[in-house]
């Protein structure tokens, strides 16, 4: 007799920001700058543009960053714990534990063998990496069972990027849990992407070729061959759109029905013009970059949490996630409870 899998639903997002808040600044002179209004004006998609002149690169960030010493284990540990507090279950309860840590504790073992045993989880453990696009990637493995489904993704960006630069000035450190098959909202739709273009440019051989340079522990985010961050940079509206409508329009939805925007925020703006592209009420965009900073793969999941605890019945949520793996994925959840 064929299993009937439901639909996979999501429940109890919790976020955990631990250590310090400092203030920073995201501007930084030079063609590191990201957000350089020198290095890509007249670049990209008009929605870029117009949000790129109404943002000042010296927007002060507040962002948590991980103390010296603490593992990410150790907040993967506590926020997997807090969010089966939360659903009043053990690991014991759980089907699997889905994980994708984009600055693990050592090459091995992975992460998610370290979580498991700290929160006494029997079940299937798997580091499940799609890059910033995983959450979409764990979605789908979580069809695969009735099981409640634990998911951890954390990004603690201040770990590996050099210090004084823009990198760091704009990252924030954080780790987020969501319980799948389990909770109020329903994933009514996913779409994977990958953009071809982009691998042209990582692909390059000699010294044009590199994303950058390492540093003992640290990685310097120089680019060698700038038209890569150009075409990433300004073509990020452009790949939103390549998976997000084409997943609206599948699932029937009409994008001025879309409650909340959710996306990945390296700039305050993105978010808004993202919107304005797919004609959703850029007001529906999320992001709390000013207050938390660039939180790389958990970026959408953390602001996910703020959304749970306003949103209504009947609410829908679009998701769009990408990042350096060329990746894109688009998520469509509704709010059934």
């Amino acid at each position: 007799m064929a299993v009937e899998f439901p639909k996979v639903r999501v429940g109890f997002p919790t976020v955990v920001f631990p250590g310090e808040t400092r203030s920073t600044h995201q501007g930084c002179s030079g063609e590191t700058d990201i957000l350089s209004t020198d290095f890509l004006v007249g670049l990209g998609d008009a929605e870029f543009q117009r949000g790129l002149e109404q943002s000042s690169s010296s927007t002060e960030v507040v962002r948590n960053y991980i103390p010296e010493g603490m593992l990410p284990s150790t907040v993967e540990i506590a926020v997997g714990t807090a969010c089966l507090k939360k659903a009043q279950m053990t690991g014991a309860d759980l089907g699997a534990l889905y994980m994708f840590s984009q600055t693990p504790d050592v090459i091995f073992p992975a992460n998610h063998t370290i979580v498991a045993d700290a929160l006494a989880i029997d079940a299937l453990a798997l580091t499940v990496d799609r890059g910033m696009t995983s959450v979409a990637a764990h979605f789908l493995f979580a069809k695969q069972s009735t099981r409640p489904i634990l998911s951890v993704i954390s990004s603690f960006g201040s770990r590996v990027t050099e210090p004084a630069t823009q990198t760091q000035a704009l990252m924030g450190d954080v780790a987020t849990a969501l319980l799948l098959n389990v909770g109020p909202w329903e994933v009514e739709a996913v779409c994977l992407g990958s953009d071809v273009s982009l691998r042209g440019f990582a692909l390059l051989d000699g010294e044009n070729g590199g994303w950058g340079s390492a540093a003992p522990g640290r990685i310097a985010f120089r680019p060698e061959n700038p038209e890569i961050l150009r075409h990433v940079a300004t073509s990020t509206v452009s790949l939103c759109d390549r998976v997000c409508r084409p997943l609206l329009e599948a699932a029937e939805v009409a994008p001025d029905s879309i409650r909340f925007f959710l996306a990945p925020q390296p700039a305050d703006f993105l978010p808004t013009a993202m919107c304005e592209r797919l004609g959703i009420d850029p007001s529906r965009a999320v992001s709390s970059f000013k207050t938390r900073g660039h939180l790389g793969a958990a970026s959408p999941l953390a602001n996910l949490a703020y959304v749970d605890a306003v949103a209504e019945k009947g609410d829908r949520v679009l998701i769009y996630m990408s990042g350096p793996g060329f990746e894109n994925a688009s998520c469509l959840l509704r709010r059934v409870a």
